[in-house]
């Protein structure tokens, strides 16, 4: 109840776009569990003042509690995997909080709270891949590794818990556990001193090379340098220098 107790006795009440009242609210997202904290800000009406446009109607409903469940539960589970990855708790939750919001409504809320423009255009640019990839990868009906990897890639720690806390089908939740646990560290046999030795020139042709490598062996069409070899020549040969 401290947020609650702090708005207080700030007067924010009514002017909730007060830099001071996000800071006591970053502090109660910071939380690994914070779902006590977020149910007593409904409880105690506060989701008008922080949210007023969120929708539907400021209220924790079954599926808006569903995804905090998983967003607690996906946080719990990256930690417990003890890589060196550092992320933002309360950007996962502030993610999961506005899942159903478009990304207007989040820039409107980090303009009201002025947060420096480095955080809000990382939160802007996680909601907008996060969303458009969720779209994705609930409508695909099979997920090769490739096609994983190629929709995760450029999402950040948080965007990737995220999107375990609103995936509507238990294949998309497998598929970022897959993606970070394994793909993410994967690499090609094959390294650009071996393309040179192939009779390919340095070049942005080199991280074409080396990316279709790298799906060709997620998706197991290759396993050894010598089928990598016959990849490289078969798919690129017009790029050898002569």
């Amino acid at each position: 109840d401290r947020l609650i107790r702090n708005a207080v006795k700030m007067n924010l009440f009514g002017k909730a776009d007060d830099p001071r009242f996000f800071t006591e609210l970053k502090l109660l997202l910071n939380e690994e569990n914070a779902i006590p904290a977020i149910n007593r800000l409904s409880e105690f009406g506060l989701f008008p003042y922080l949210w007023p446009d969120l929708k539907p109607h400021l209220k924790i409903d079954k599926r808006f509690n569903q995804c905090l469940i998983h967003a607690q539960k996906a946080i719990t589970w990256f930690r417990l995997l003890y890589l060196d990855d550092e992320f933002e708790t309360w950007i996962v939750y502030l993610l999961t909080i506005m899942a159903r919001s478009p990304v207007t409504v989040m820039t409107n809320f980090c303009n009201r709270f002025q947060l420096a423009p480095w955080i809000k255009n990382f939160i802007i640019n996680e909601k907008t891949l996060a969303d458009k990839t969720s779209r994705f990868l609930n409508r695909r009906a099979d997920l090769k590794a490739s096609v994983i990897y190629t929709a995760l890639k450029d999402l950040n720690v948080e965007g990737l818990l995220f999107l375990m806390a609103v995936a509507r089908k238990e294949e998309v939740e497998k598929a970022v556990s897959m993606y970070v646990t394994t793909m993410r560290t994967q690499q090609p046999l094959l390294n650009g001193d071996d393309l040179k030795s192939l009779g390919y020139q340095p070049g942005p042709i080199f991280k074409t090379i080396l990316e279709t490598l790298l799906l060709a062996r997620l998706d197991e069409q290759v396993s050894t340098r010598k089928e990598e070899i016959a990849m490289v020549n078969r798919e690129f040969a017009a790029f050898q220098s002569n």
